[in-house]
């Protein structure tokens, strides 16, 4: 069996504290040290023949599809060795040479006039991003740089002059890890020095965070991000000359369940906003509007929405966890529509949509879509000619799921609640797998669909199963499913334990391992603690393992995610 445990990797794995932005004291710096020398031990351990062939293995399974490229004003950019590239021409926005050793470009505008990129860096995969306004003509930075942590809201937002732009927060790394309670917007201009803060967060200023969208010269929307699926959902029109706030959406309602999902985008002066005011399976209304443009549909989920040129870019989770992706124009009206059926996959899949990429200058789109048996594609919407195409992959990856089983099962949880699963195992393995590779992410509104993620090829390949469960939190089945987890947590981490006893019980594997990352990472240090009997092996990776002082700290803004429980006004009770 060590090539299981060896798959699986160490039993508790930590966060480089560099991720979190939050200094360590010297107990836990200990600590970190002594768990990953655990991890260094134990493969050491393993057969290096055996390990370096998983390893070579895992590279040849790495994704082969074309680059995704953002669309603005029309033309494609990419990223080409570290610098920012218009793809139509080869032109270079943002040199390489701009960055910091390790820094990677994570978002860019280009400003209105097309005379100056913002573009944010971050670092060792931060969620913390620097920003800064580069002149196109003059090759020269002119602004300070901002730094924020990014939270799927669209980093700066630009007025239509070109001379100034929105951003939000601002808080430093230290200020936010004592606990300053007090996000704000800020219009900055270029070439002055003082800043002007348009919106403070009065509703709720001990546990959100707002981002910004430039309506016009004089006015914006200010929309709250991370934790808006659960506490009631906010959003104001600001009028950018007095900081006057008036409400765009009624309160008590949810916008989105992933950060940024909530605003969908702006037209002529108008904000779409991802609603569930509309049902539990989410709908599309313009701010200030009483009727939904798209209205929610019984059996589907509204999962991402973004407003890309004159059209918007829908995808759908139906009931069967089937994926449909569709295009809308600002009517309305459904004028395309795909599955990935259309183009010989499985409906059933991960698909990864540009949130906050593009813009009313954007003529297309381009996204990812990949399954446990499908490697990452990428394909392209032409937004004018209302038309989805596949882009060729850059080589090709052998691995087929013709010889692959998916199974959907239903079991039943602590309460009795039917908690849904999905298997996927070899079609050649018979009787119990030797173990089952039990994958949790996310469970904070975030669907964990089956995917292309090496570890599971790489299980499969070993005679493992799969097992891929649907646990209250996620996002797979709407709002209220969400909030059935989010505002208990204990259904969460119970659904998980039980999906460990059912897969055993009902002899699909021998034995079980816990597998997070993120909060799911957060489960398995959860079950570490207090359900060791239920799993043969845990591996929490990236986990937060103190969420009292990570909530106290720098991840204040992820209280929601935790269950922390509100009031009407949005208040943290409990």
């Amino acid at each position: 069996m060590a090539m299981i445990t060896l798959l699986l990797l160490p039993l508790l794995a930590l966060a480089d504290p560099r991720l979190l932005g939050m200094p360590l004291t010297p107990a836990e710096a200990t600590f970190i040290a002594k768990q990953n020398d655990r991890t260094r031990i134990h493969l050491e351990s393993v057969d290096v023949k055996l390990r370096k062939a998983i390893e070579t293995r895992a590279q040849e399974l790495a994704p082969k599809n074309a680059p995704t490229r953002v669309n603005f004003f029309g033309a494609d950019f990419e990223m080409k060795s570290g610098s920012l590239v218009r793809s139509t021409d080869g032109k270079t926005f943002v040199p390489a040479s701009f960055l910091p050793t390790d820094a990677k470009i994570a978002a860019f505008r280009i400003s209105p006039d097309q005379t100056k990129v913002a573009f944010g860096y971050s670092l060792y995969g931060s969620d913390w991003q620097t920003w800064q306004v580069l002149d196109l003509a003059a090759q020269k930075i002119i602004s300070p740089a901002f730094t924020f942590k990014g939270f799927g809201g669209p980093g700066i937002s630009w007025l239509p002059n070109s001379k100034s732009f929105l951003y939000s927060s601002g808080l430093s790394i230290q200020e936010d890890f004592r606990g300053r309670r007090a996000p704000q917007v800020r219009l900055h201009t270029l070439g002055q020095k003082n800043e002007r803060v348009i919106f403070e967060n009065f509703e709720s200023p001990e546990n959100t965070r707002w981002a910004a969208l430039a309506l016009s010269d004089t006015n914006a929307i200010v929309f709250r991000v991370q934790g808006a699926a659960v506490i009631p959902a906010a959003a104001f029109f600001v009028d950018l000359t007095t900081g006057a706030a008036t409400a765009a959406i009624e309160p008590n309602r949810y916008l989105g369940n992933v950060p940024g999902h909530g605003l969908v985008g702006e037209r002529d002066g108008k904000a779409y906003l991802r609603s569930a005011k509309a049902g539990d399976g989410f709908g599309i209304y313009v701010a200030g509007e009483k009727a939904p443009l798209i209205p929610a549909e019984n059996g589907n989920v509204l999962y991402q929405a973004q407003l890309l040129g004159d059209k918007i870019l829908t995808q759908y989770i139906s009931s069967r966890l089937e994926i449909e992706f569709r295009l809308y124009d600002l009517k309305g009206k459904r004028v395309a529509s795909m599955r990935p059926a259309d183009f010989g996959f499985t409906n059933i899949g991960h698909p990864s949509l540009p949130l906050s990429d593009g813009d009313k200058t954007s003529t297309a789109a381009s996204f990812t879509y990949s399954s446990t048996g499908q490697p990452p594609v990428t394909f392209r919407v032409d937004l004018t000619k209302n038309k989805f195409e596949r882009l060729p992959d850059t080589g090709s990856i052998n691995f087929s799921d013709s010889k692959l089983i998916f199974e959907n099962v239903r079991y039943p949880s602590f309460d009795g609640k039917m908690t849904e699963m999905l298997l996927v195992r070899r079609s050649d393995q018979k009787g119990p797998a030797p173990f089952a590779y039990l994958y949790s992410y996310g469970f904070i509104g975030v669907p964990n669909l089956s995917q292309w993620n090496r570890k599971f090829q790489l299980a499969l390949e070993l005679g493992g199963v799969v097992a891929i469960p649907y646990v209250r939190g996620g996002g797979e089945f709407g709002a209220s499913f969400q909030l059935a987890g989010t505002q208990k947590r204990e259904n969460t981490f119970q659904d998980l334990v039980f999906a460990s006893r059912w897969l055993k019980a009902n002899k699909k594997a021998e034995r079980v391992a816990a597998v997070g990352r993120s909060f799911g990472g957060l489960t398995g240090a959860v079950h570490y603690v207090h359900h060791q009997a239920d799993f043969d092996l845990i591996s929490a990776i990236v986990p937060v393992t103190d969420w009292k002082k990570h909530f106290a700290g720098a991840g204040w803004w992820m209280g929601d995610d935790f269950g922390i429980r509100r009031n009407a006004a949005g208040k943290a009770t409990a």
